[in-house]
């Protein structure tokens, strides 16, 4: 009796530290972030209309830098990561445009804001 109780437990305990490892690599994961250096294909939803922009990404370390690609023109970028979050900001035509949202692999999501004239969502996959 006494074995078959030691066994369920060492088997109980190793089982939370299988468990507790796994979880604790997929949450470094999430705040280490991903690397969104590369080419960006996004859809933008406005009242407006849908809209395809690129973006060619730069990350060094939380820095994001590069450039926008689309119906504003061309812009030089800039940005942060902070673990899956992001922001990305530029100026077209005297209007500063920012992107919030979140990165998982090779997708990202989030918010638009167009210089206080308007807002949209984006959905975008790296090339």
């Amino acid at each position: 009796m006494k074995i078959n109780c030691l066994v369920t437990t060492t088997l109980m305990v190793a089982t939370l530290a299988v468990a507790s490892a796994i979880g604790g690599c997929a949450g470094l994961k999430a705040r280490m972030g991903l690397n969104m250096t590369g080419i960006w294909i996004l859809e933008v939803a406005t009242p407006g209309g849908i809209g395809t922009p690129l973006f060619h990404l730069n990350q060094d370390g939380k820095a994001l830098s590069g450039a926008y690609q689309g119906a504003f023109g061309d812009a030089p970028l800039r940005g942060e990561v902070h673990g899956i979050d992001f922001v990305i900001e530029f100026t077209s035509n005297g209007l500063p445009m920012t992107y919030t949202g979140q990165v998982a692999g090779d997708k990202m999501q989030g918010t638009i804001d167009f210089g206080g004239q308007g807002k949209g969502t984006f959905v975008g996959y790296k090339k």
